[in-house]
């Protein structure tokens, strides 16, 4: 076997399997919907609900502020994920600006 027919019998082999996985994990589901657009929200979905900015989203994911998933050069959140995020972190939020502390 040349090196020319590995790397097209490999290219052949890893593509069916990446398939395989990615259809595995975010296949179709009953309906015909993908499973990402059930269970997963764009950058700009996910910006839209927190109502900021794409920048500050991105720098959030940076940070490690919010959980992500990267398929290839695409980035999702899960909607379950972020609603509870939502619900803990800006409600705790709120409380404190509500209650202001003052120096004393």
């Amino acid at each position: 076997m040349s090196v020319e027919e590995f790397r097209e019998e490999f290219s052949k082999l890893f593509n069916e399997k990446s398939e395989e996985f990615f259809n595995r994990i975010y296949g179709l589901r009953k309906g015909g919907k993908k499973r990402e657009e059930e269970d997963f929200m764009t950058v700009m979905e996910v910006a839209d609900f927190f109502k900021v900015s794409r920048v500050t989203l991105c720098s959030w994911v940076k940070m490690d502020k919010i959980i992500s998933i990267k398929k290839g050069n695409q980035r999702f959140f899960s909607r379950d994920y972020v609603e509870r995020y939502k619900q803990a972190n800006f409600s705790y939020n709120e409380r404190l600006s509500s209650n202001p502390i003052k120096n004393v």
